[in-house]
C-alpha cells in the first residue's frame, strides 16, 4: 500500500512540474506587453487582458487531474 502512495506522490510531482511551468508562461504573456528595443526586460504591463487568455490560465489552476 506505501508504494503505491509512493507512486501517486512521483506522479503529481511530474504533472505538478509541468502544470507550474505552463502556468508561468501563461502569466508572462497576459501580465506583461512585448518589450520595446530599449526598455526593461518584461515590456509595459498590460491594461486589459483577453477573456480566452485569462480563462486558459484559470483552467489550469482549478482543473483537478
Amino acid at each position: 500500500m506505501e508504494g503505491n502512495d509512493e507512486d501517486e506522490d512521483v506522479k503529481l510531482a511530474r504533472a505538478s512540474a509541468g502544470l507550474l511551468s505552463d502556468l508561468e508562461s501563461c502569466l508572462e504573456k497576459i501580465l506583461w506587453k512585448k518589450p520595446a528595443q530599449n526598455h526593461t526586460a518584461h515590456g509595459r504591463v498590460h491594461s486589459r487582458v483577453r477573456q480566452k487568455d485569462l480563462d486558459y490560465i484559470i483552467n489550469l489552476v482549478c482543473s483537478t487531474p
